[in-house]
């Protein structure tokens, strides 16, 4: 188990982050520039918290209270970077040997143990390969053969799908999957991708400037996000708003930030501001207003985006709702750009969440 509850200033704002995974695989998932790398070069080692605590298991790394601080070498937690940091005047056998020399294990154990590796990853062909030969999928494995080969309680890996072009990235993604179910090393993943969210983990954490705005499932951020930030972030349209009205029956009408209304069925009414989210794929589009659902909100299509075997078409009604459909759908209606669309969604599609205590959060 993981716990992490440290603090450190940055020049824009601070680190402050509470942390209990007992879970096998944690993706940390937020925008760049939020704190993420930084909160794992705390837990490796590289960069001193302010104060806190930080521990695996039983063993204690870091604790300002009582001045301990163990060494990044010394804390046994293999770490993938970014760009994988390898040598590159090294071969793929001395690039994964590496930590195993500086620990001063003896040449043969040292030769078994990187085969293994090589092997379990499928490159140990590449051996005597030199880091410029290889390619984006290639250098990932010799990154992460490099960071297993020393038996780590704990990985942490940082945008480890970021170098690779879409294609590579899907097969990666779920070949990375299943070697860390096999491992079963506590692992936690950075990054800004929410299909490596879905992919990779199961807990994902919500990284908002410096501290964790929302913990759990990808389903259960989807179904109550704790706040606008966190609601686009794992792609849902989000806006704010209030109650106008709601009868009997919940049938409400909700005005929207800039004065737009929808409506909505409620199970109660909300005096304050409301967190209002409707998901892309509740969301459909039509060239003409005719229709069963009653909210219909006339656009211009702003931007058209693939996604997997869909398709993201961004509109601008006032507000600016996204709607996933399907490929087939999006050829039947011949949009492109600058098209005028309806986009339409029903009344049980719209989600109200309390902004009490939640914290708002508005894009640009």
């Amino acid at each position: 188990m993981l716990k992490v509850s440290a603090r450190k200033k940055l020049r824009d704002f601070s680190i402050d982050v509470d942390i209990c995974i007992a879970s096998h695989v944690a993706v940390m998932l937020g925008p760049s520039g939020h704190g993420k790398t930084m909160v794992l070069n705390m837990i490796a080692g590289i960069t001193r918290p302010d104060d806190g605590k930080i521990s695996v298991g039983n063993t204690l790394l870091f604790d300002s209270s009582k001045g301990i601080n163990v060494g990044m070498e010394k804390r046994n937690i293999g770490f993938v970077f970014q760009d994988y940091a390898l040598f590159p005047h090294f071969s793929v056998f001395e690039n994964v040997a590496y930590g195993l020399k500086a620990r001063g294990l003896p040449a043969a154990e040292i030769q078994l143990r990187v085969m293994r590796e090589l092997e379990r990853l499928a490159i140990a062909n590449l051996q005597n390969e030199m880091p410029a030969r290889l390619s984006a999928g290639q250098r990932q494995r010799v990154a992460l053969a490099r960071a297993l080969v020393i038996d780590p309680c704990l990985l942490l890996m940082d945008e480890p799908l970021s170098a690779l072009d879409m294609q590579l990235r899907s097969r990666v993604r779920s070949e990375l999957k299943e070697l860390l179910r096999q491992l079963e090393i506590p692992t936690i993943i950075v990054t800004h991708d929410v299909l490596d969210a879905i992919g990779l983990g199961g807990t994902v954490m919500v990284l908002e400037h410096g501290r964790i705005a929302q913990q759990g499932s990808y389903e259960d951020l989807l179904a109550a996000p704790a706040s606008r930030f966190v609601a686009e972030f794992v792609e849902s349209n989000a806006y704010t708003g209030n109650v106008k009205s709601i009868d009997e029956h919940g049938d409400a009408i909700l005005t929207l930030e800039n004065g737009l209304e929808i409506s909505a069925i409620l199970e109660e009414s909300y005096s304050d501001t409301i967190l209002i989210v409707i998901h892309p794929w509740d969301v459909t589009l039509q060239k003409t207003a005719e229709g069963a659902v009653r909210n219909m909100l006339k656009g211009k299509v702003l931007s058209i985006s693939p996604l997997r075997d869909r398709v993201r078409v961004t509109v601008d009604s006032g507000i600016r709702i996204t709607a996933e459909i399907t490929r087939p759908s999006l050829e039947k209606l011949r949009l492109k750009e600058g098209d005028e669309v309806y986009a339409g969604f029903k009344t049980m599609s719209v989600r109200v969440f309390p902004l009490e205590n939640r914290k708002l959060w508005r894009g640009t």
